[in-house]
């Protein structure tokens, strides 16, 4: 998106939604409720996240350099892919020290298959007196907070072949693609509340019907 928006000068303005995660009653998504986590920062306004150096590594003339991935600290992997923002033309990449490799690239660098072995270590992308580090250590579990518990007991979203057949009608109904996340963060509105949000002009009780009578095909040992 931000390339496209680069390549197109007579654009008049682009806007980001949002700069900030914001407070949004019915939302449950990503572990959290009632927050749209959409922002560029943290709703406490500390955190600016990665996309927020994607954005500035495409408009701030600010020389910087960001290593992506510094929340994700204890990772059980073999190998590290890392990826770096940064608005300077070439990006030198450190682990433990030790050069890894040197790369030139526009704004988005991506340096792959680092070897990751026991313990904690160090890696340090660099631009001539530009440096940014973070610290990655090696656990056989990887901490459960960084994962989404999932669907509860009896969620169409928690049985793959429901899904198969729910996602697209859904979509059908609504004429646009519509994936897990989107219709997760729709899961506590009623049919009745989400048609008129979504367009949802047709959506007969023929169509209900038949939606209902695809997903009475799905096991129940499944479904739950």
């Amino acid at each position: 998106m931000t390339r496209i928006i680069s390549e197109r000068p007579w654009l008049w303005a682009t806007h980001v939604w949002n700069m900030f995660d914001f407070a949004a009653d019915r939302r449950d998504e990503g572990g959290v409720k009632g927050r749209n986590n959409k922002g560029l920062v943290t709703m406490d306004r500390r955190t600016k996240k990665d996309s927020f150096y994607l954005y500035k590594a495409w408009w701030s003339d600010e020389p910087f350099v960001h290593i992506c991935g510094r929340r994700y600290k204890e990772r059980s992997c073999d190998t590290l892919s890392i990826k770096v923002y940064s608005n300077q033309p070439e990006i030198t990449l450190y682990l433990d020290g030790s050069l890894v490799e040197e790369k030139s690239a526009a704004r988005v660098f991506l340096f792959e298959n680092l070897p990751f072995t026991e313990g904690s270590h160090t890696i340090t992308a660099k631009y001539h007196d530009l440096e940014n580090t973070i610290v990655l250590t090696r656990v056989e579990q990887e901490n459960p907070v960084y994962h989404f518990a999932g669907a509860e007991d009896g969620d169409i979203l928690g049985s793959e072949q429901a899904k198969e057949v729910f996602l697209p009608a859904v979509s059908s109904l609504v004429g646009m693609k519509i994936d897990e996340t989107t219709l997760a963060a729709m899961s506590t509105r009623t049919i009745e509340d989400l048609a008129p949000m979504l367009g949802i002009m047709d959506a007969s009780e023929e169509k209900i019907a038949m939606l209902n009578a695809a997903l009475q095909k799905v096991k129940k040992e499944e479904a739950l």
